[in-house]
């Protein structure tokens, strides 16, 4: 996969994590649509088992207030605003509640399905029957919205299984590559969240294969690869309403180191590049209490080296690839961490 490509998906993520809202579905009974009340209108908002303060003059249709799958600002605050401005541009000055899902493990968003009324108001009857958006949800629904401060400290280690996705150079033994694709993939990470969705921090991970070869002429060799990354990240998530489970997805670049130890009794030869990496992680952070998580991520590294040095017992030199070529270390990871947090 083009790095452009991955980059391009992992800008994508973090967009439609930080900035879709809510979604709606407005459906109007009547051809004959009333005209929208003025901005400086009150919309009132009712929920079942409320008396209405007055007469309805009109039916006028539905709202459907829902998680479009990558909703952020969804809050019940914001889903009963997103409600009241689509009333106020199909004529309504009511919006009925008929059923409220709060925020679960499938989705973090309050999602309400309402009725669109005209309603010839008594003032009198607003003033006992008054509307208060959290008073009213904690007295039916007997569940204050969420009140846990934010949680900004977020540090992990994780251990997994990377795999290298780089093709083989031409002429190159595909049995002994596909030995070297597969390999033990450890990491930590320390992250500040500013608030409940966005945050920065550093990221380490390292790349270990060990292999053992047996030549022909009974010759044994011992091959090591370690690749290691460290660098900022930027990092976008979602909370469920209890900020107890998170889908996240990460974004670092940084510096990466290559290091390729060949050696046999009497002799060794080590290959060291260095570079810049980029690493694209998403995952989901599954609480089991306040302070701990585990965390289950699936990661792409992106990097190639075009200079290298190579160290012999006689001594170092340096060489560079001819034209476009790259030494390409691009390599899929899936990990499992330990996720402290406070």
């Amino acid at each position: 996969m083009k790095p452009t490509t991955v980059l391009l998906f992992c800008i994508t993520t973090i967009c439609l994590l930080c900035a879709c809202g809510p979604s709606t579905k407005v459906q109007i009974f009547s051809a004959d649509k009333l005209p929208p009340l003025d901005s400086r209108q009150e919309v009132h908002v009712y929920t079942s088992g409320e008396a209405l303060p007055g007469n309805i003059i009109r039916d006028i249709g539905t709202v459907k207030v829902g998680d479009t799958g990558f909703s952020l600002d969804c809050g019940y605050e914001k889903v009963i605003a997103t409600a009241k401005e689509e009333a106020r541009k199909s004529g309504g000055n009511v919006v009925f509640i008929e059923e409220h899902q709060m925020p679960d493990f499938w989705s973090t968003c309050h999602r309400i399905n309402a009725k669109i009324l005209l309603v010839n108001i008594d003032s009198s009857r607003i003033k006992n029957i008054g509307y208060q958006p959290v008073d009213a949800y904690e007295k039916v629904f007997n569940t204050p919205s969420s009140t846990k401060k934010n949680i900004p400290w977020l540090i992990g280690l994780s251990a997994g299984g990377g795999y290298h996705t780089a093709k083989a150079a031409d002429g190159a033994d595909p049995e002994y590559i596909n030995k070297k694709r597969f390999g033990l993939v450890v990491g930590a990470d320390v992250n500040y969240y500013f608030n409940d969705y966005l945050g920065c921090g550093f990221k380490f991970s390292m790349f270990n294969k060990s292999l053992n070869i047996m030549l022909d002429n009974w010759t044994q060799i011992k091959e090591t690869i370690n690749i290691f990354f460290v660098g900022p990240v930027f990092s976008a998530r979602s909370l469920d309403s209890k900020k107890k489970h998170a889908f996240y997805t990460n974004i670092a670049i940084g510096y990466t180191g290559f290091r390729d130890k060949v050696s046999e009794s009497r002799t060794f030869e080590i290959v060291t590049a260095n570079t810049l990496g980029l690493v694209c992680d998403i995952g989901y952070d599954i609480g089991i209490s306040e302070t701990f998580a585990i965390g289950l991520q699936l990661s792409s590294f992106l990097g190639s080296f075009k200079n290298y040095t190579v160290t012999t017992p006689a001594g170092s030199t340096s060489h560079t690839y001819l034209d476009k070529q790259a030494e390409s270390i691009a390599r899929i990871d899936f990990t499992v961490g330990l996720k402290f947090r406070r």
